[in-house]
């Protein structure tokens, strides 16, 4: 039993619960908006300012967590994450003078510079995600942000809320319950490997409703928040383009999670080069880089990282981007310009992204042998294309140079994973978690 001061008796069992780790006890309050103990709240401060990424000990995400014992990281953070612990001062943004204040946005001013109307459950929804504060309007506002950063910040939080949407969106495609009943391939033609690869692409390309060359506006400024928007929709096309080959249908759910994760940072390293092709053709001595569907950015023999993009963005991201863009452009691009590729080597590229990775961690026997199985029809109906379709007989030259833009591939993704974990290090990624470890958006290498 412990005596209040007042005279009063306290029960031990009433004591504060760390919503973490389950200590109890009197280091245990109210931290970071939620009742923790110190040591919960210097791991999630640590991780959270150093974007440290974690995986699961025991691999099934349903680790103990006890105090006194050795927690498992991964799960650890998730629990501090799902109490709703959030940082509301990031590395980065505190003033010269160290004074720790909250970021404060006045609730008329901010609801009526967005888009769309939020009521109050969807600015509640705002703080709990970025720590925001709305006032009531008797109490006196003040804010440490310019309002033109106020409007950024609120529109990036609701295309996070839109980007948490697809997330789910993405989840429920690849779990099989939105497979449509109409099969997209005619059930009297049975068409072969490239050729199901073929139509699924011709599909997903006309998703993106490009505009005609003469529509498209060239070297107009584009903002963070519009580029992001624009390609945040790959996510759910890439997913069902895949859910559209039988043979990947037909594989279990956390291999067709595990192999959605491998693919799409590679598959969107050249989505780009497509559309800008598909619209603007090959003749032009300069690149086109396509940032909406009806606004792209010429790109000169330089290869000069384009001053247009990410005009507005408060948090520099344009350094994540600048420093793989010359790699994009001269070996990825340029390469794959010059090649022309036509609808059958297209079709084999995007095949061998999907099942030619080395990973053999987490995929059964029979996906193994089946993995080898599409890749050597693959490579037999290309041959077959270039011998009886196109008649050329040193086609050895096209595969060589087909076998180097996957390798770029490859290599463009780890270095985009390297840039992006730099930059949540150096809070460059803004207040939000984009692609968090353990989802089917976070990418593998």
């Amino acid at each position: 039993m412990v005596k209040r001061k007042n005279g009063g008796i306290l029960n031990k069992q009433s004591e504060d619960e760390c919503l973490c780790c389950g200590v109890k006890g009197r280091s245990v309050g109210v931290r970071l908006q939620v009742n923790s103990c110190r040591a919960c709240v210097s791991f999630f401060r640590k991780s959270s300012n150093l974007g440290l990424q974690f995986r699961c000990r025991r691999g099934d995400y349903k680790c103990i967590l006890k105090s006194g014992t050795k927690m498992c990281n991964f799960c650890r953070f998730e629990r501090c994450t799902r109490a709703g612990m959030t940082l509301k001062t990031k590395i980065g943004e505190r003033k010269a003078n160290s004074s720790k204040e909250d970021v404060i946005i006045p609730m008329s001013a901010a609801l009526n510079t967005c888009d769309n109307k939020f009521d109050h459950n969807h600015a509640t929804d705002i703080e709990n995600i970025c720590g925001i504060q709305y006032p009531s309007s008797s109490s006196e506002s003040s804010s440490n942000m310019s309002l033109s950063d106020d409007q950024i910040l609120l529109k990036e939080t609701q295309l996070f809320l839109k980007h948490k949407s697809i997330l789910e969106d993405v989840e429920t495609i690849l779990s099989g319950s939105l497979i449509a009943r109409n099969n997209i391939f005619d059930p009297i033609y049975n068409p072969t490997c490239l050729q199901r690869m073929a139509i699924c692409l011709q599909q997903y390309f006309s998703k993106w409703g490009m505009k005609s060359r003469e529509e498209m506006k060239i070297n107009k400024p584009i903002s963070y928040m519009d580029f992001i928007e624009f390609r945040m929709q790959t996510f759910r096309m890439q997913a069902e383009m895949l859910m559209s080959l039988p043979e990947f249908r037909g594989l279990c759910r956390s291999e067709r999670t595990l192999l959605y994760r491998i693919f799409w940072p590679r598959f969107d390293a050249f989505i780009n080069i497509e559309l800008a092709l598909q619209t603007f053709g090959y003749d032009d001595e300069n690149c086109m880089f396509v940032v909406k569907n009806d606004e792209a950015l010429e790109i000169g023999p330089d290869n000069k990282y384009p001053d247009e993009l990410f005009t507005d963005d408060p948090f520099d991201r344009r350094k994540i981007m600048r420093s793989g863009f010359e790699l994009f452009m001269t070996e990825l691009y340029k390469p794959i310009k010059k090649l022309k590729l036509d609808q059958v080597e297209l079709s084999y590229l995007v095949t061998q992204i999907l099942w030619s990775h080395k990973s053999r961690d987490h995929l059964s026997e029979n996906t193994l042998y089946m993995r080898e199985k599409i890749l050597k029809s693959a490579s037999s109906e290309l041959q077959n294309h270039y011998i009886y379709q196109k008649q050329i007989d040193n086609y050895s030259w096209r595969l060589v140079e087909i076998t180097k833009i996957l390798a770029i591939v490859t290599k463009s993704v780890a270095m985009l994973i390297d840039n992006f974990l730099m930059a949540k290090i150096l809070n460059q990624c803004g207040p939000h978690k984009w692609c968090p470890n353990g989802t089917v958006l976070c990418p593998l290498a």
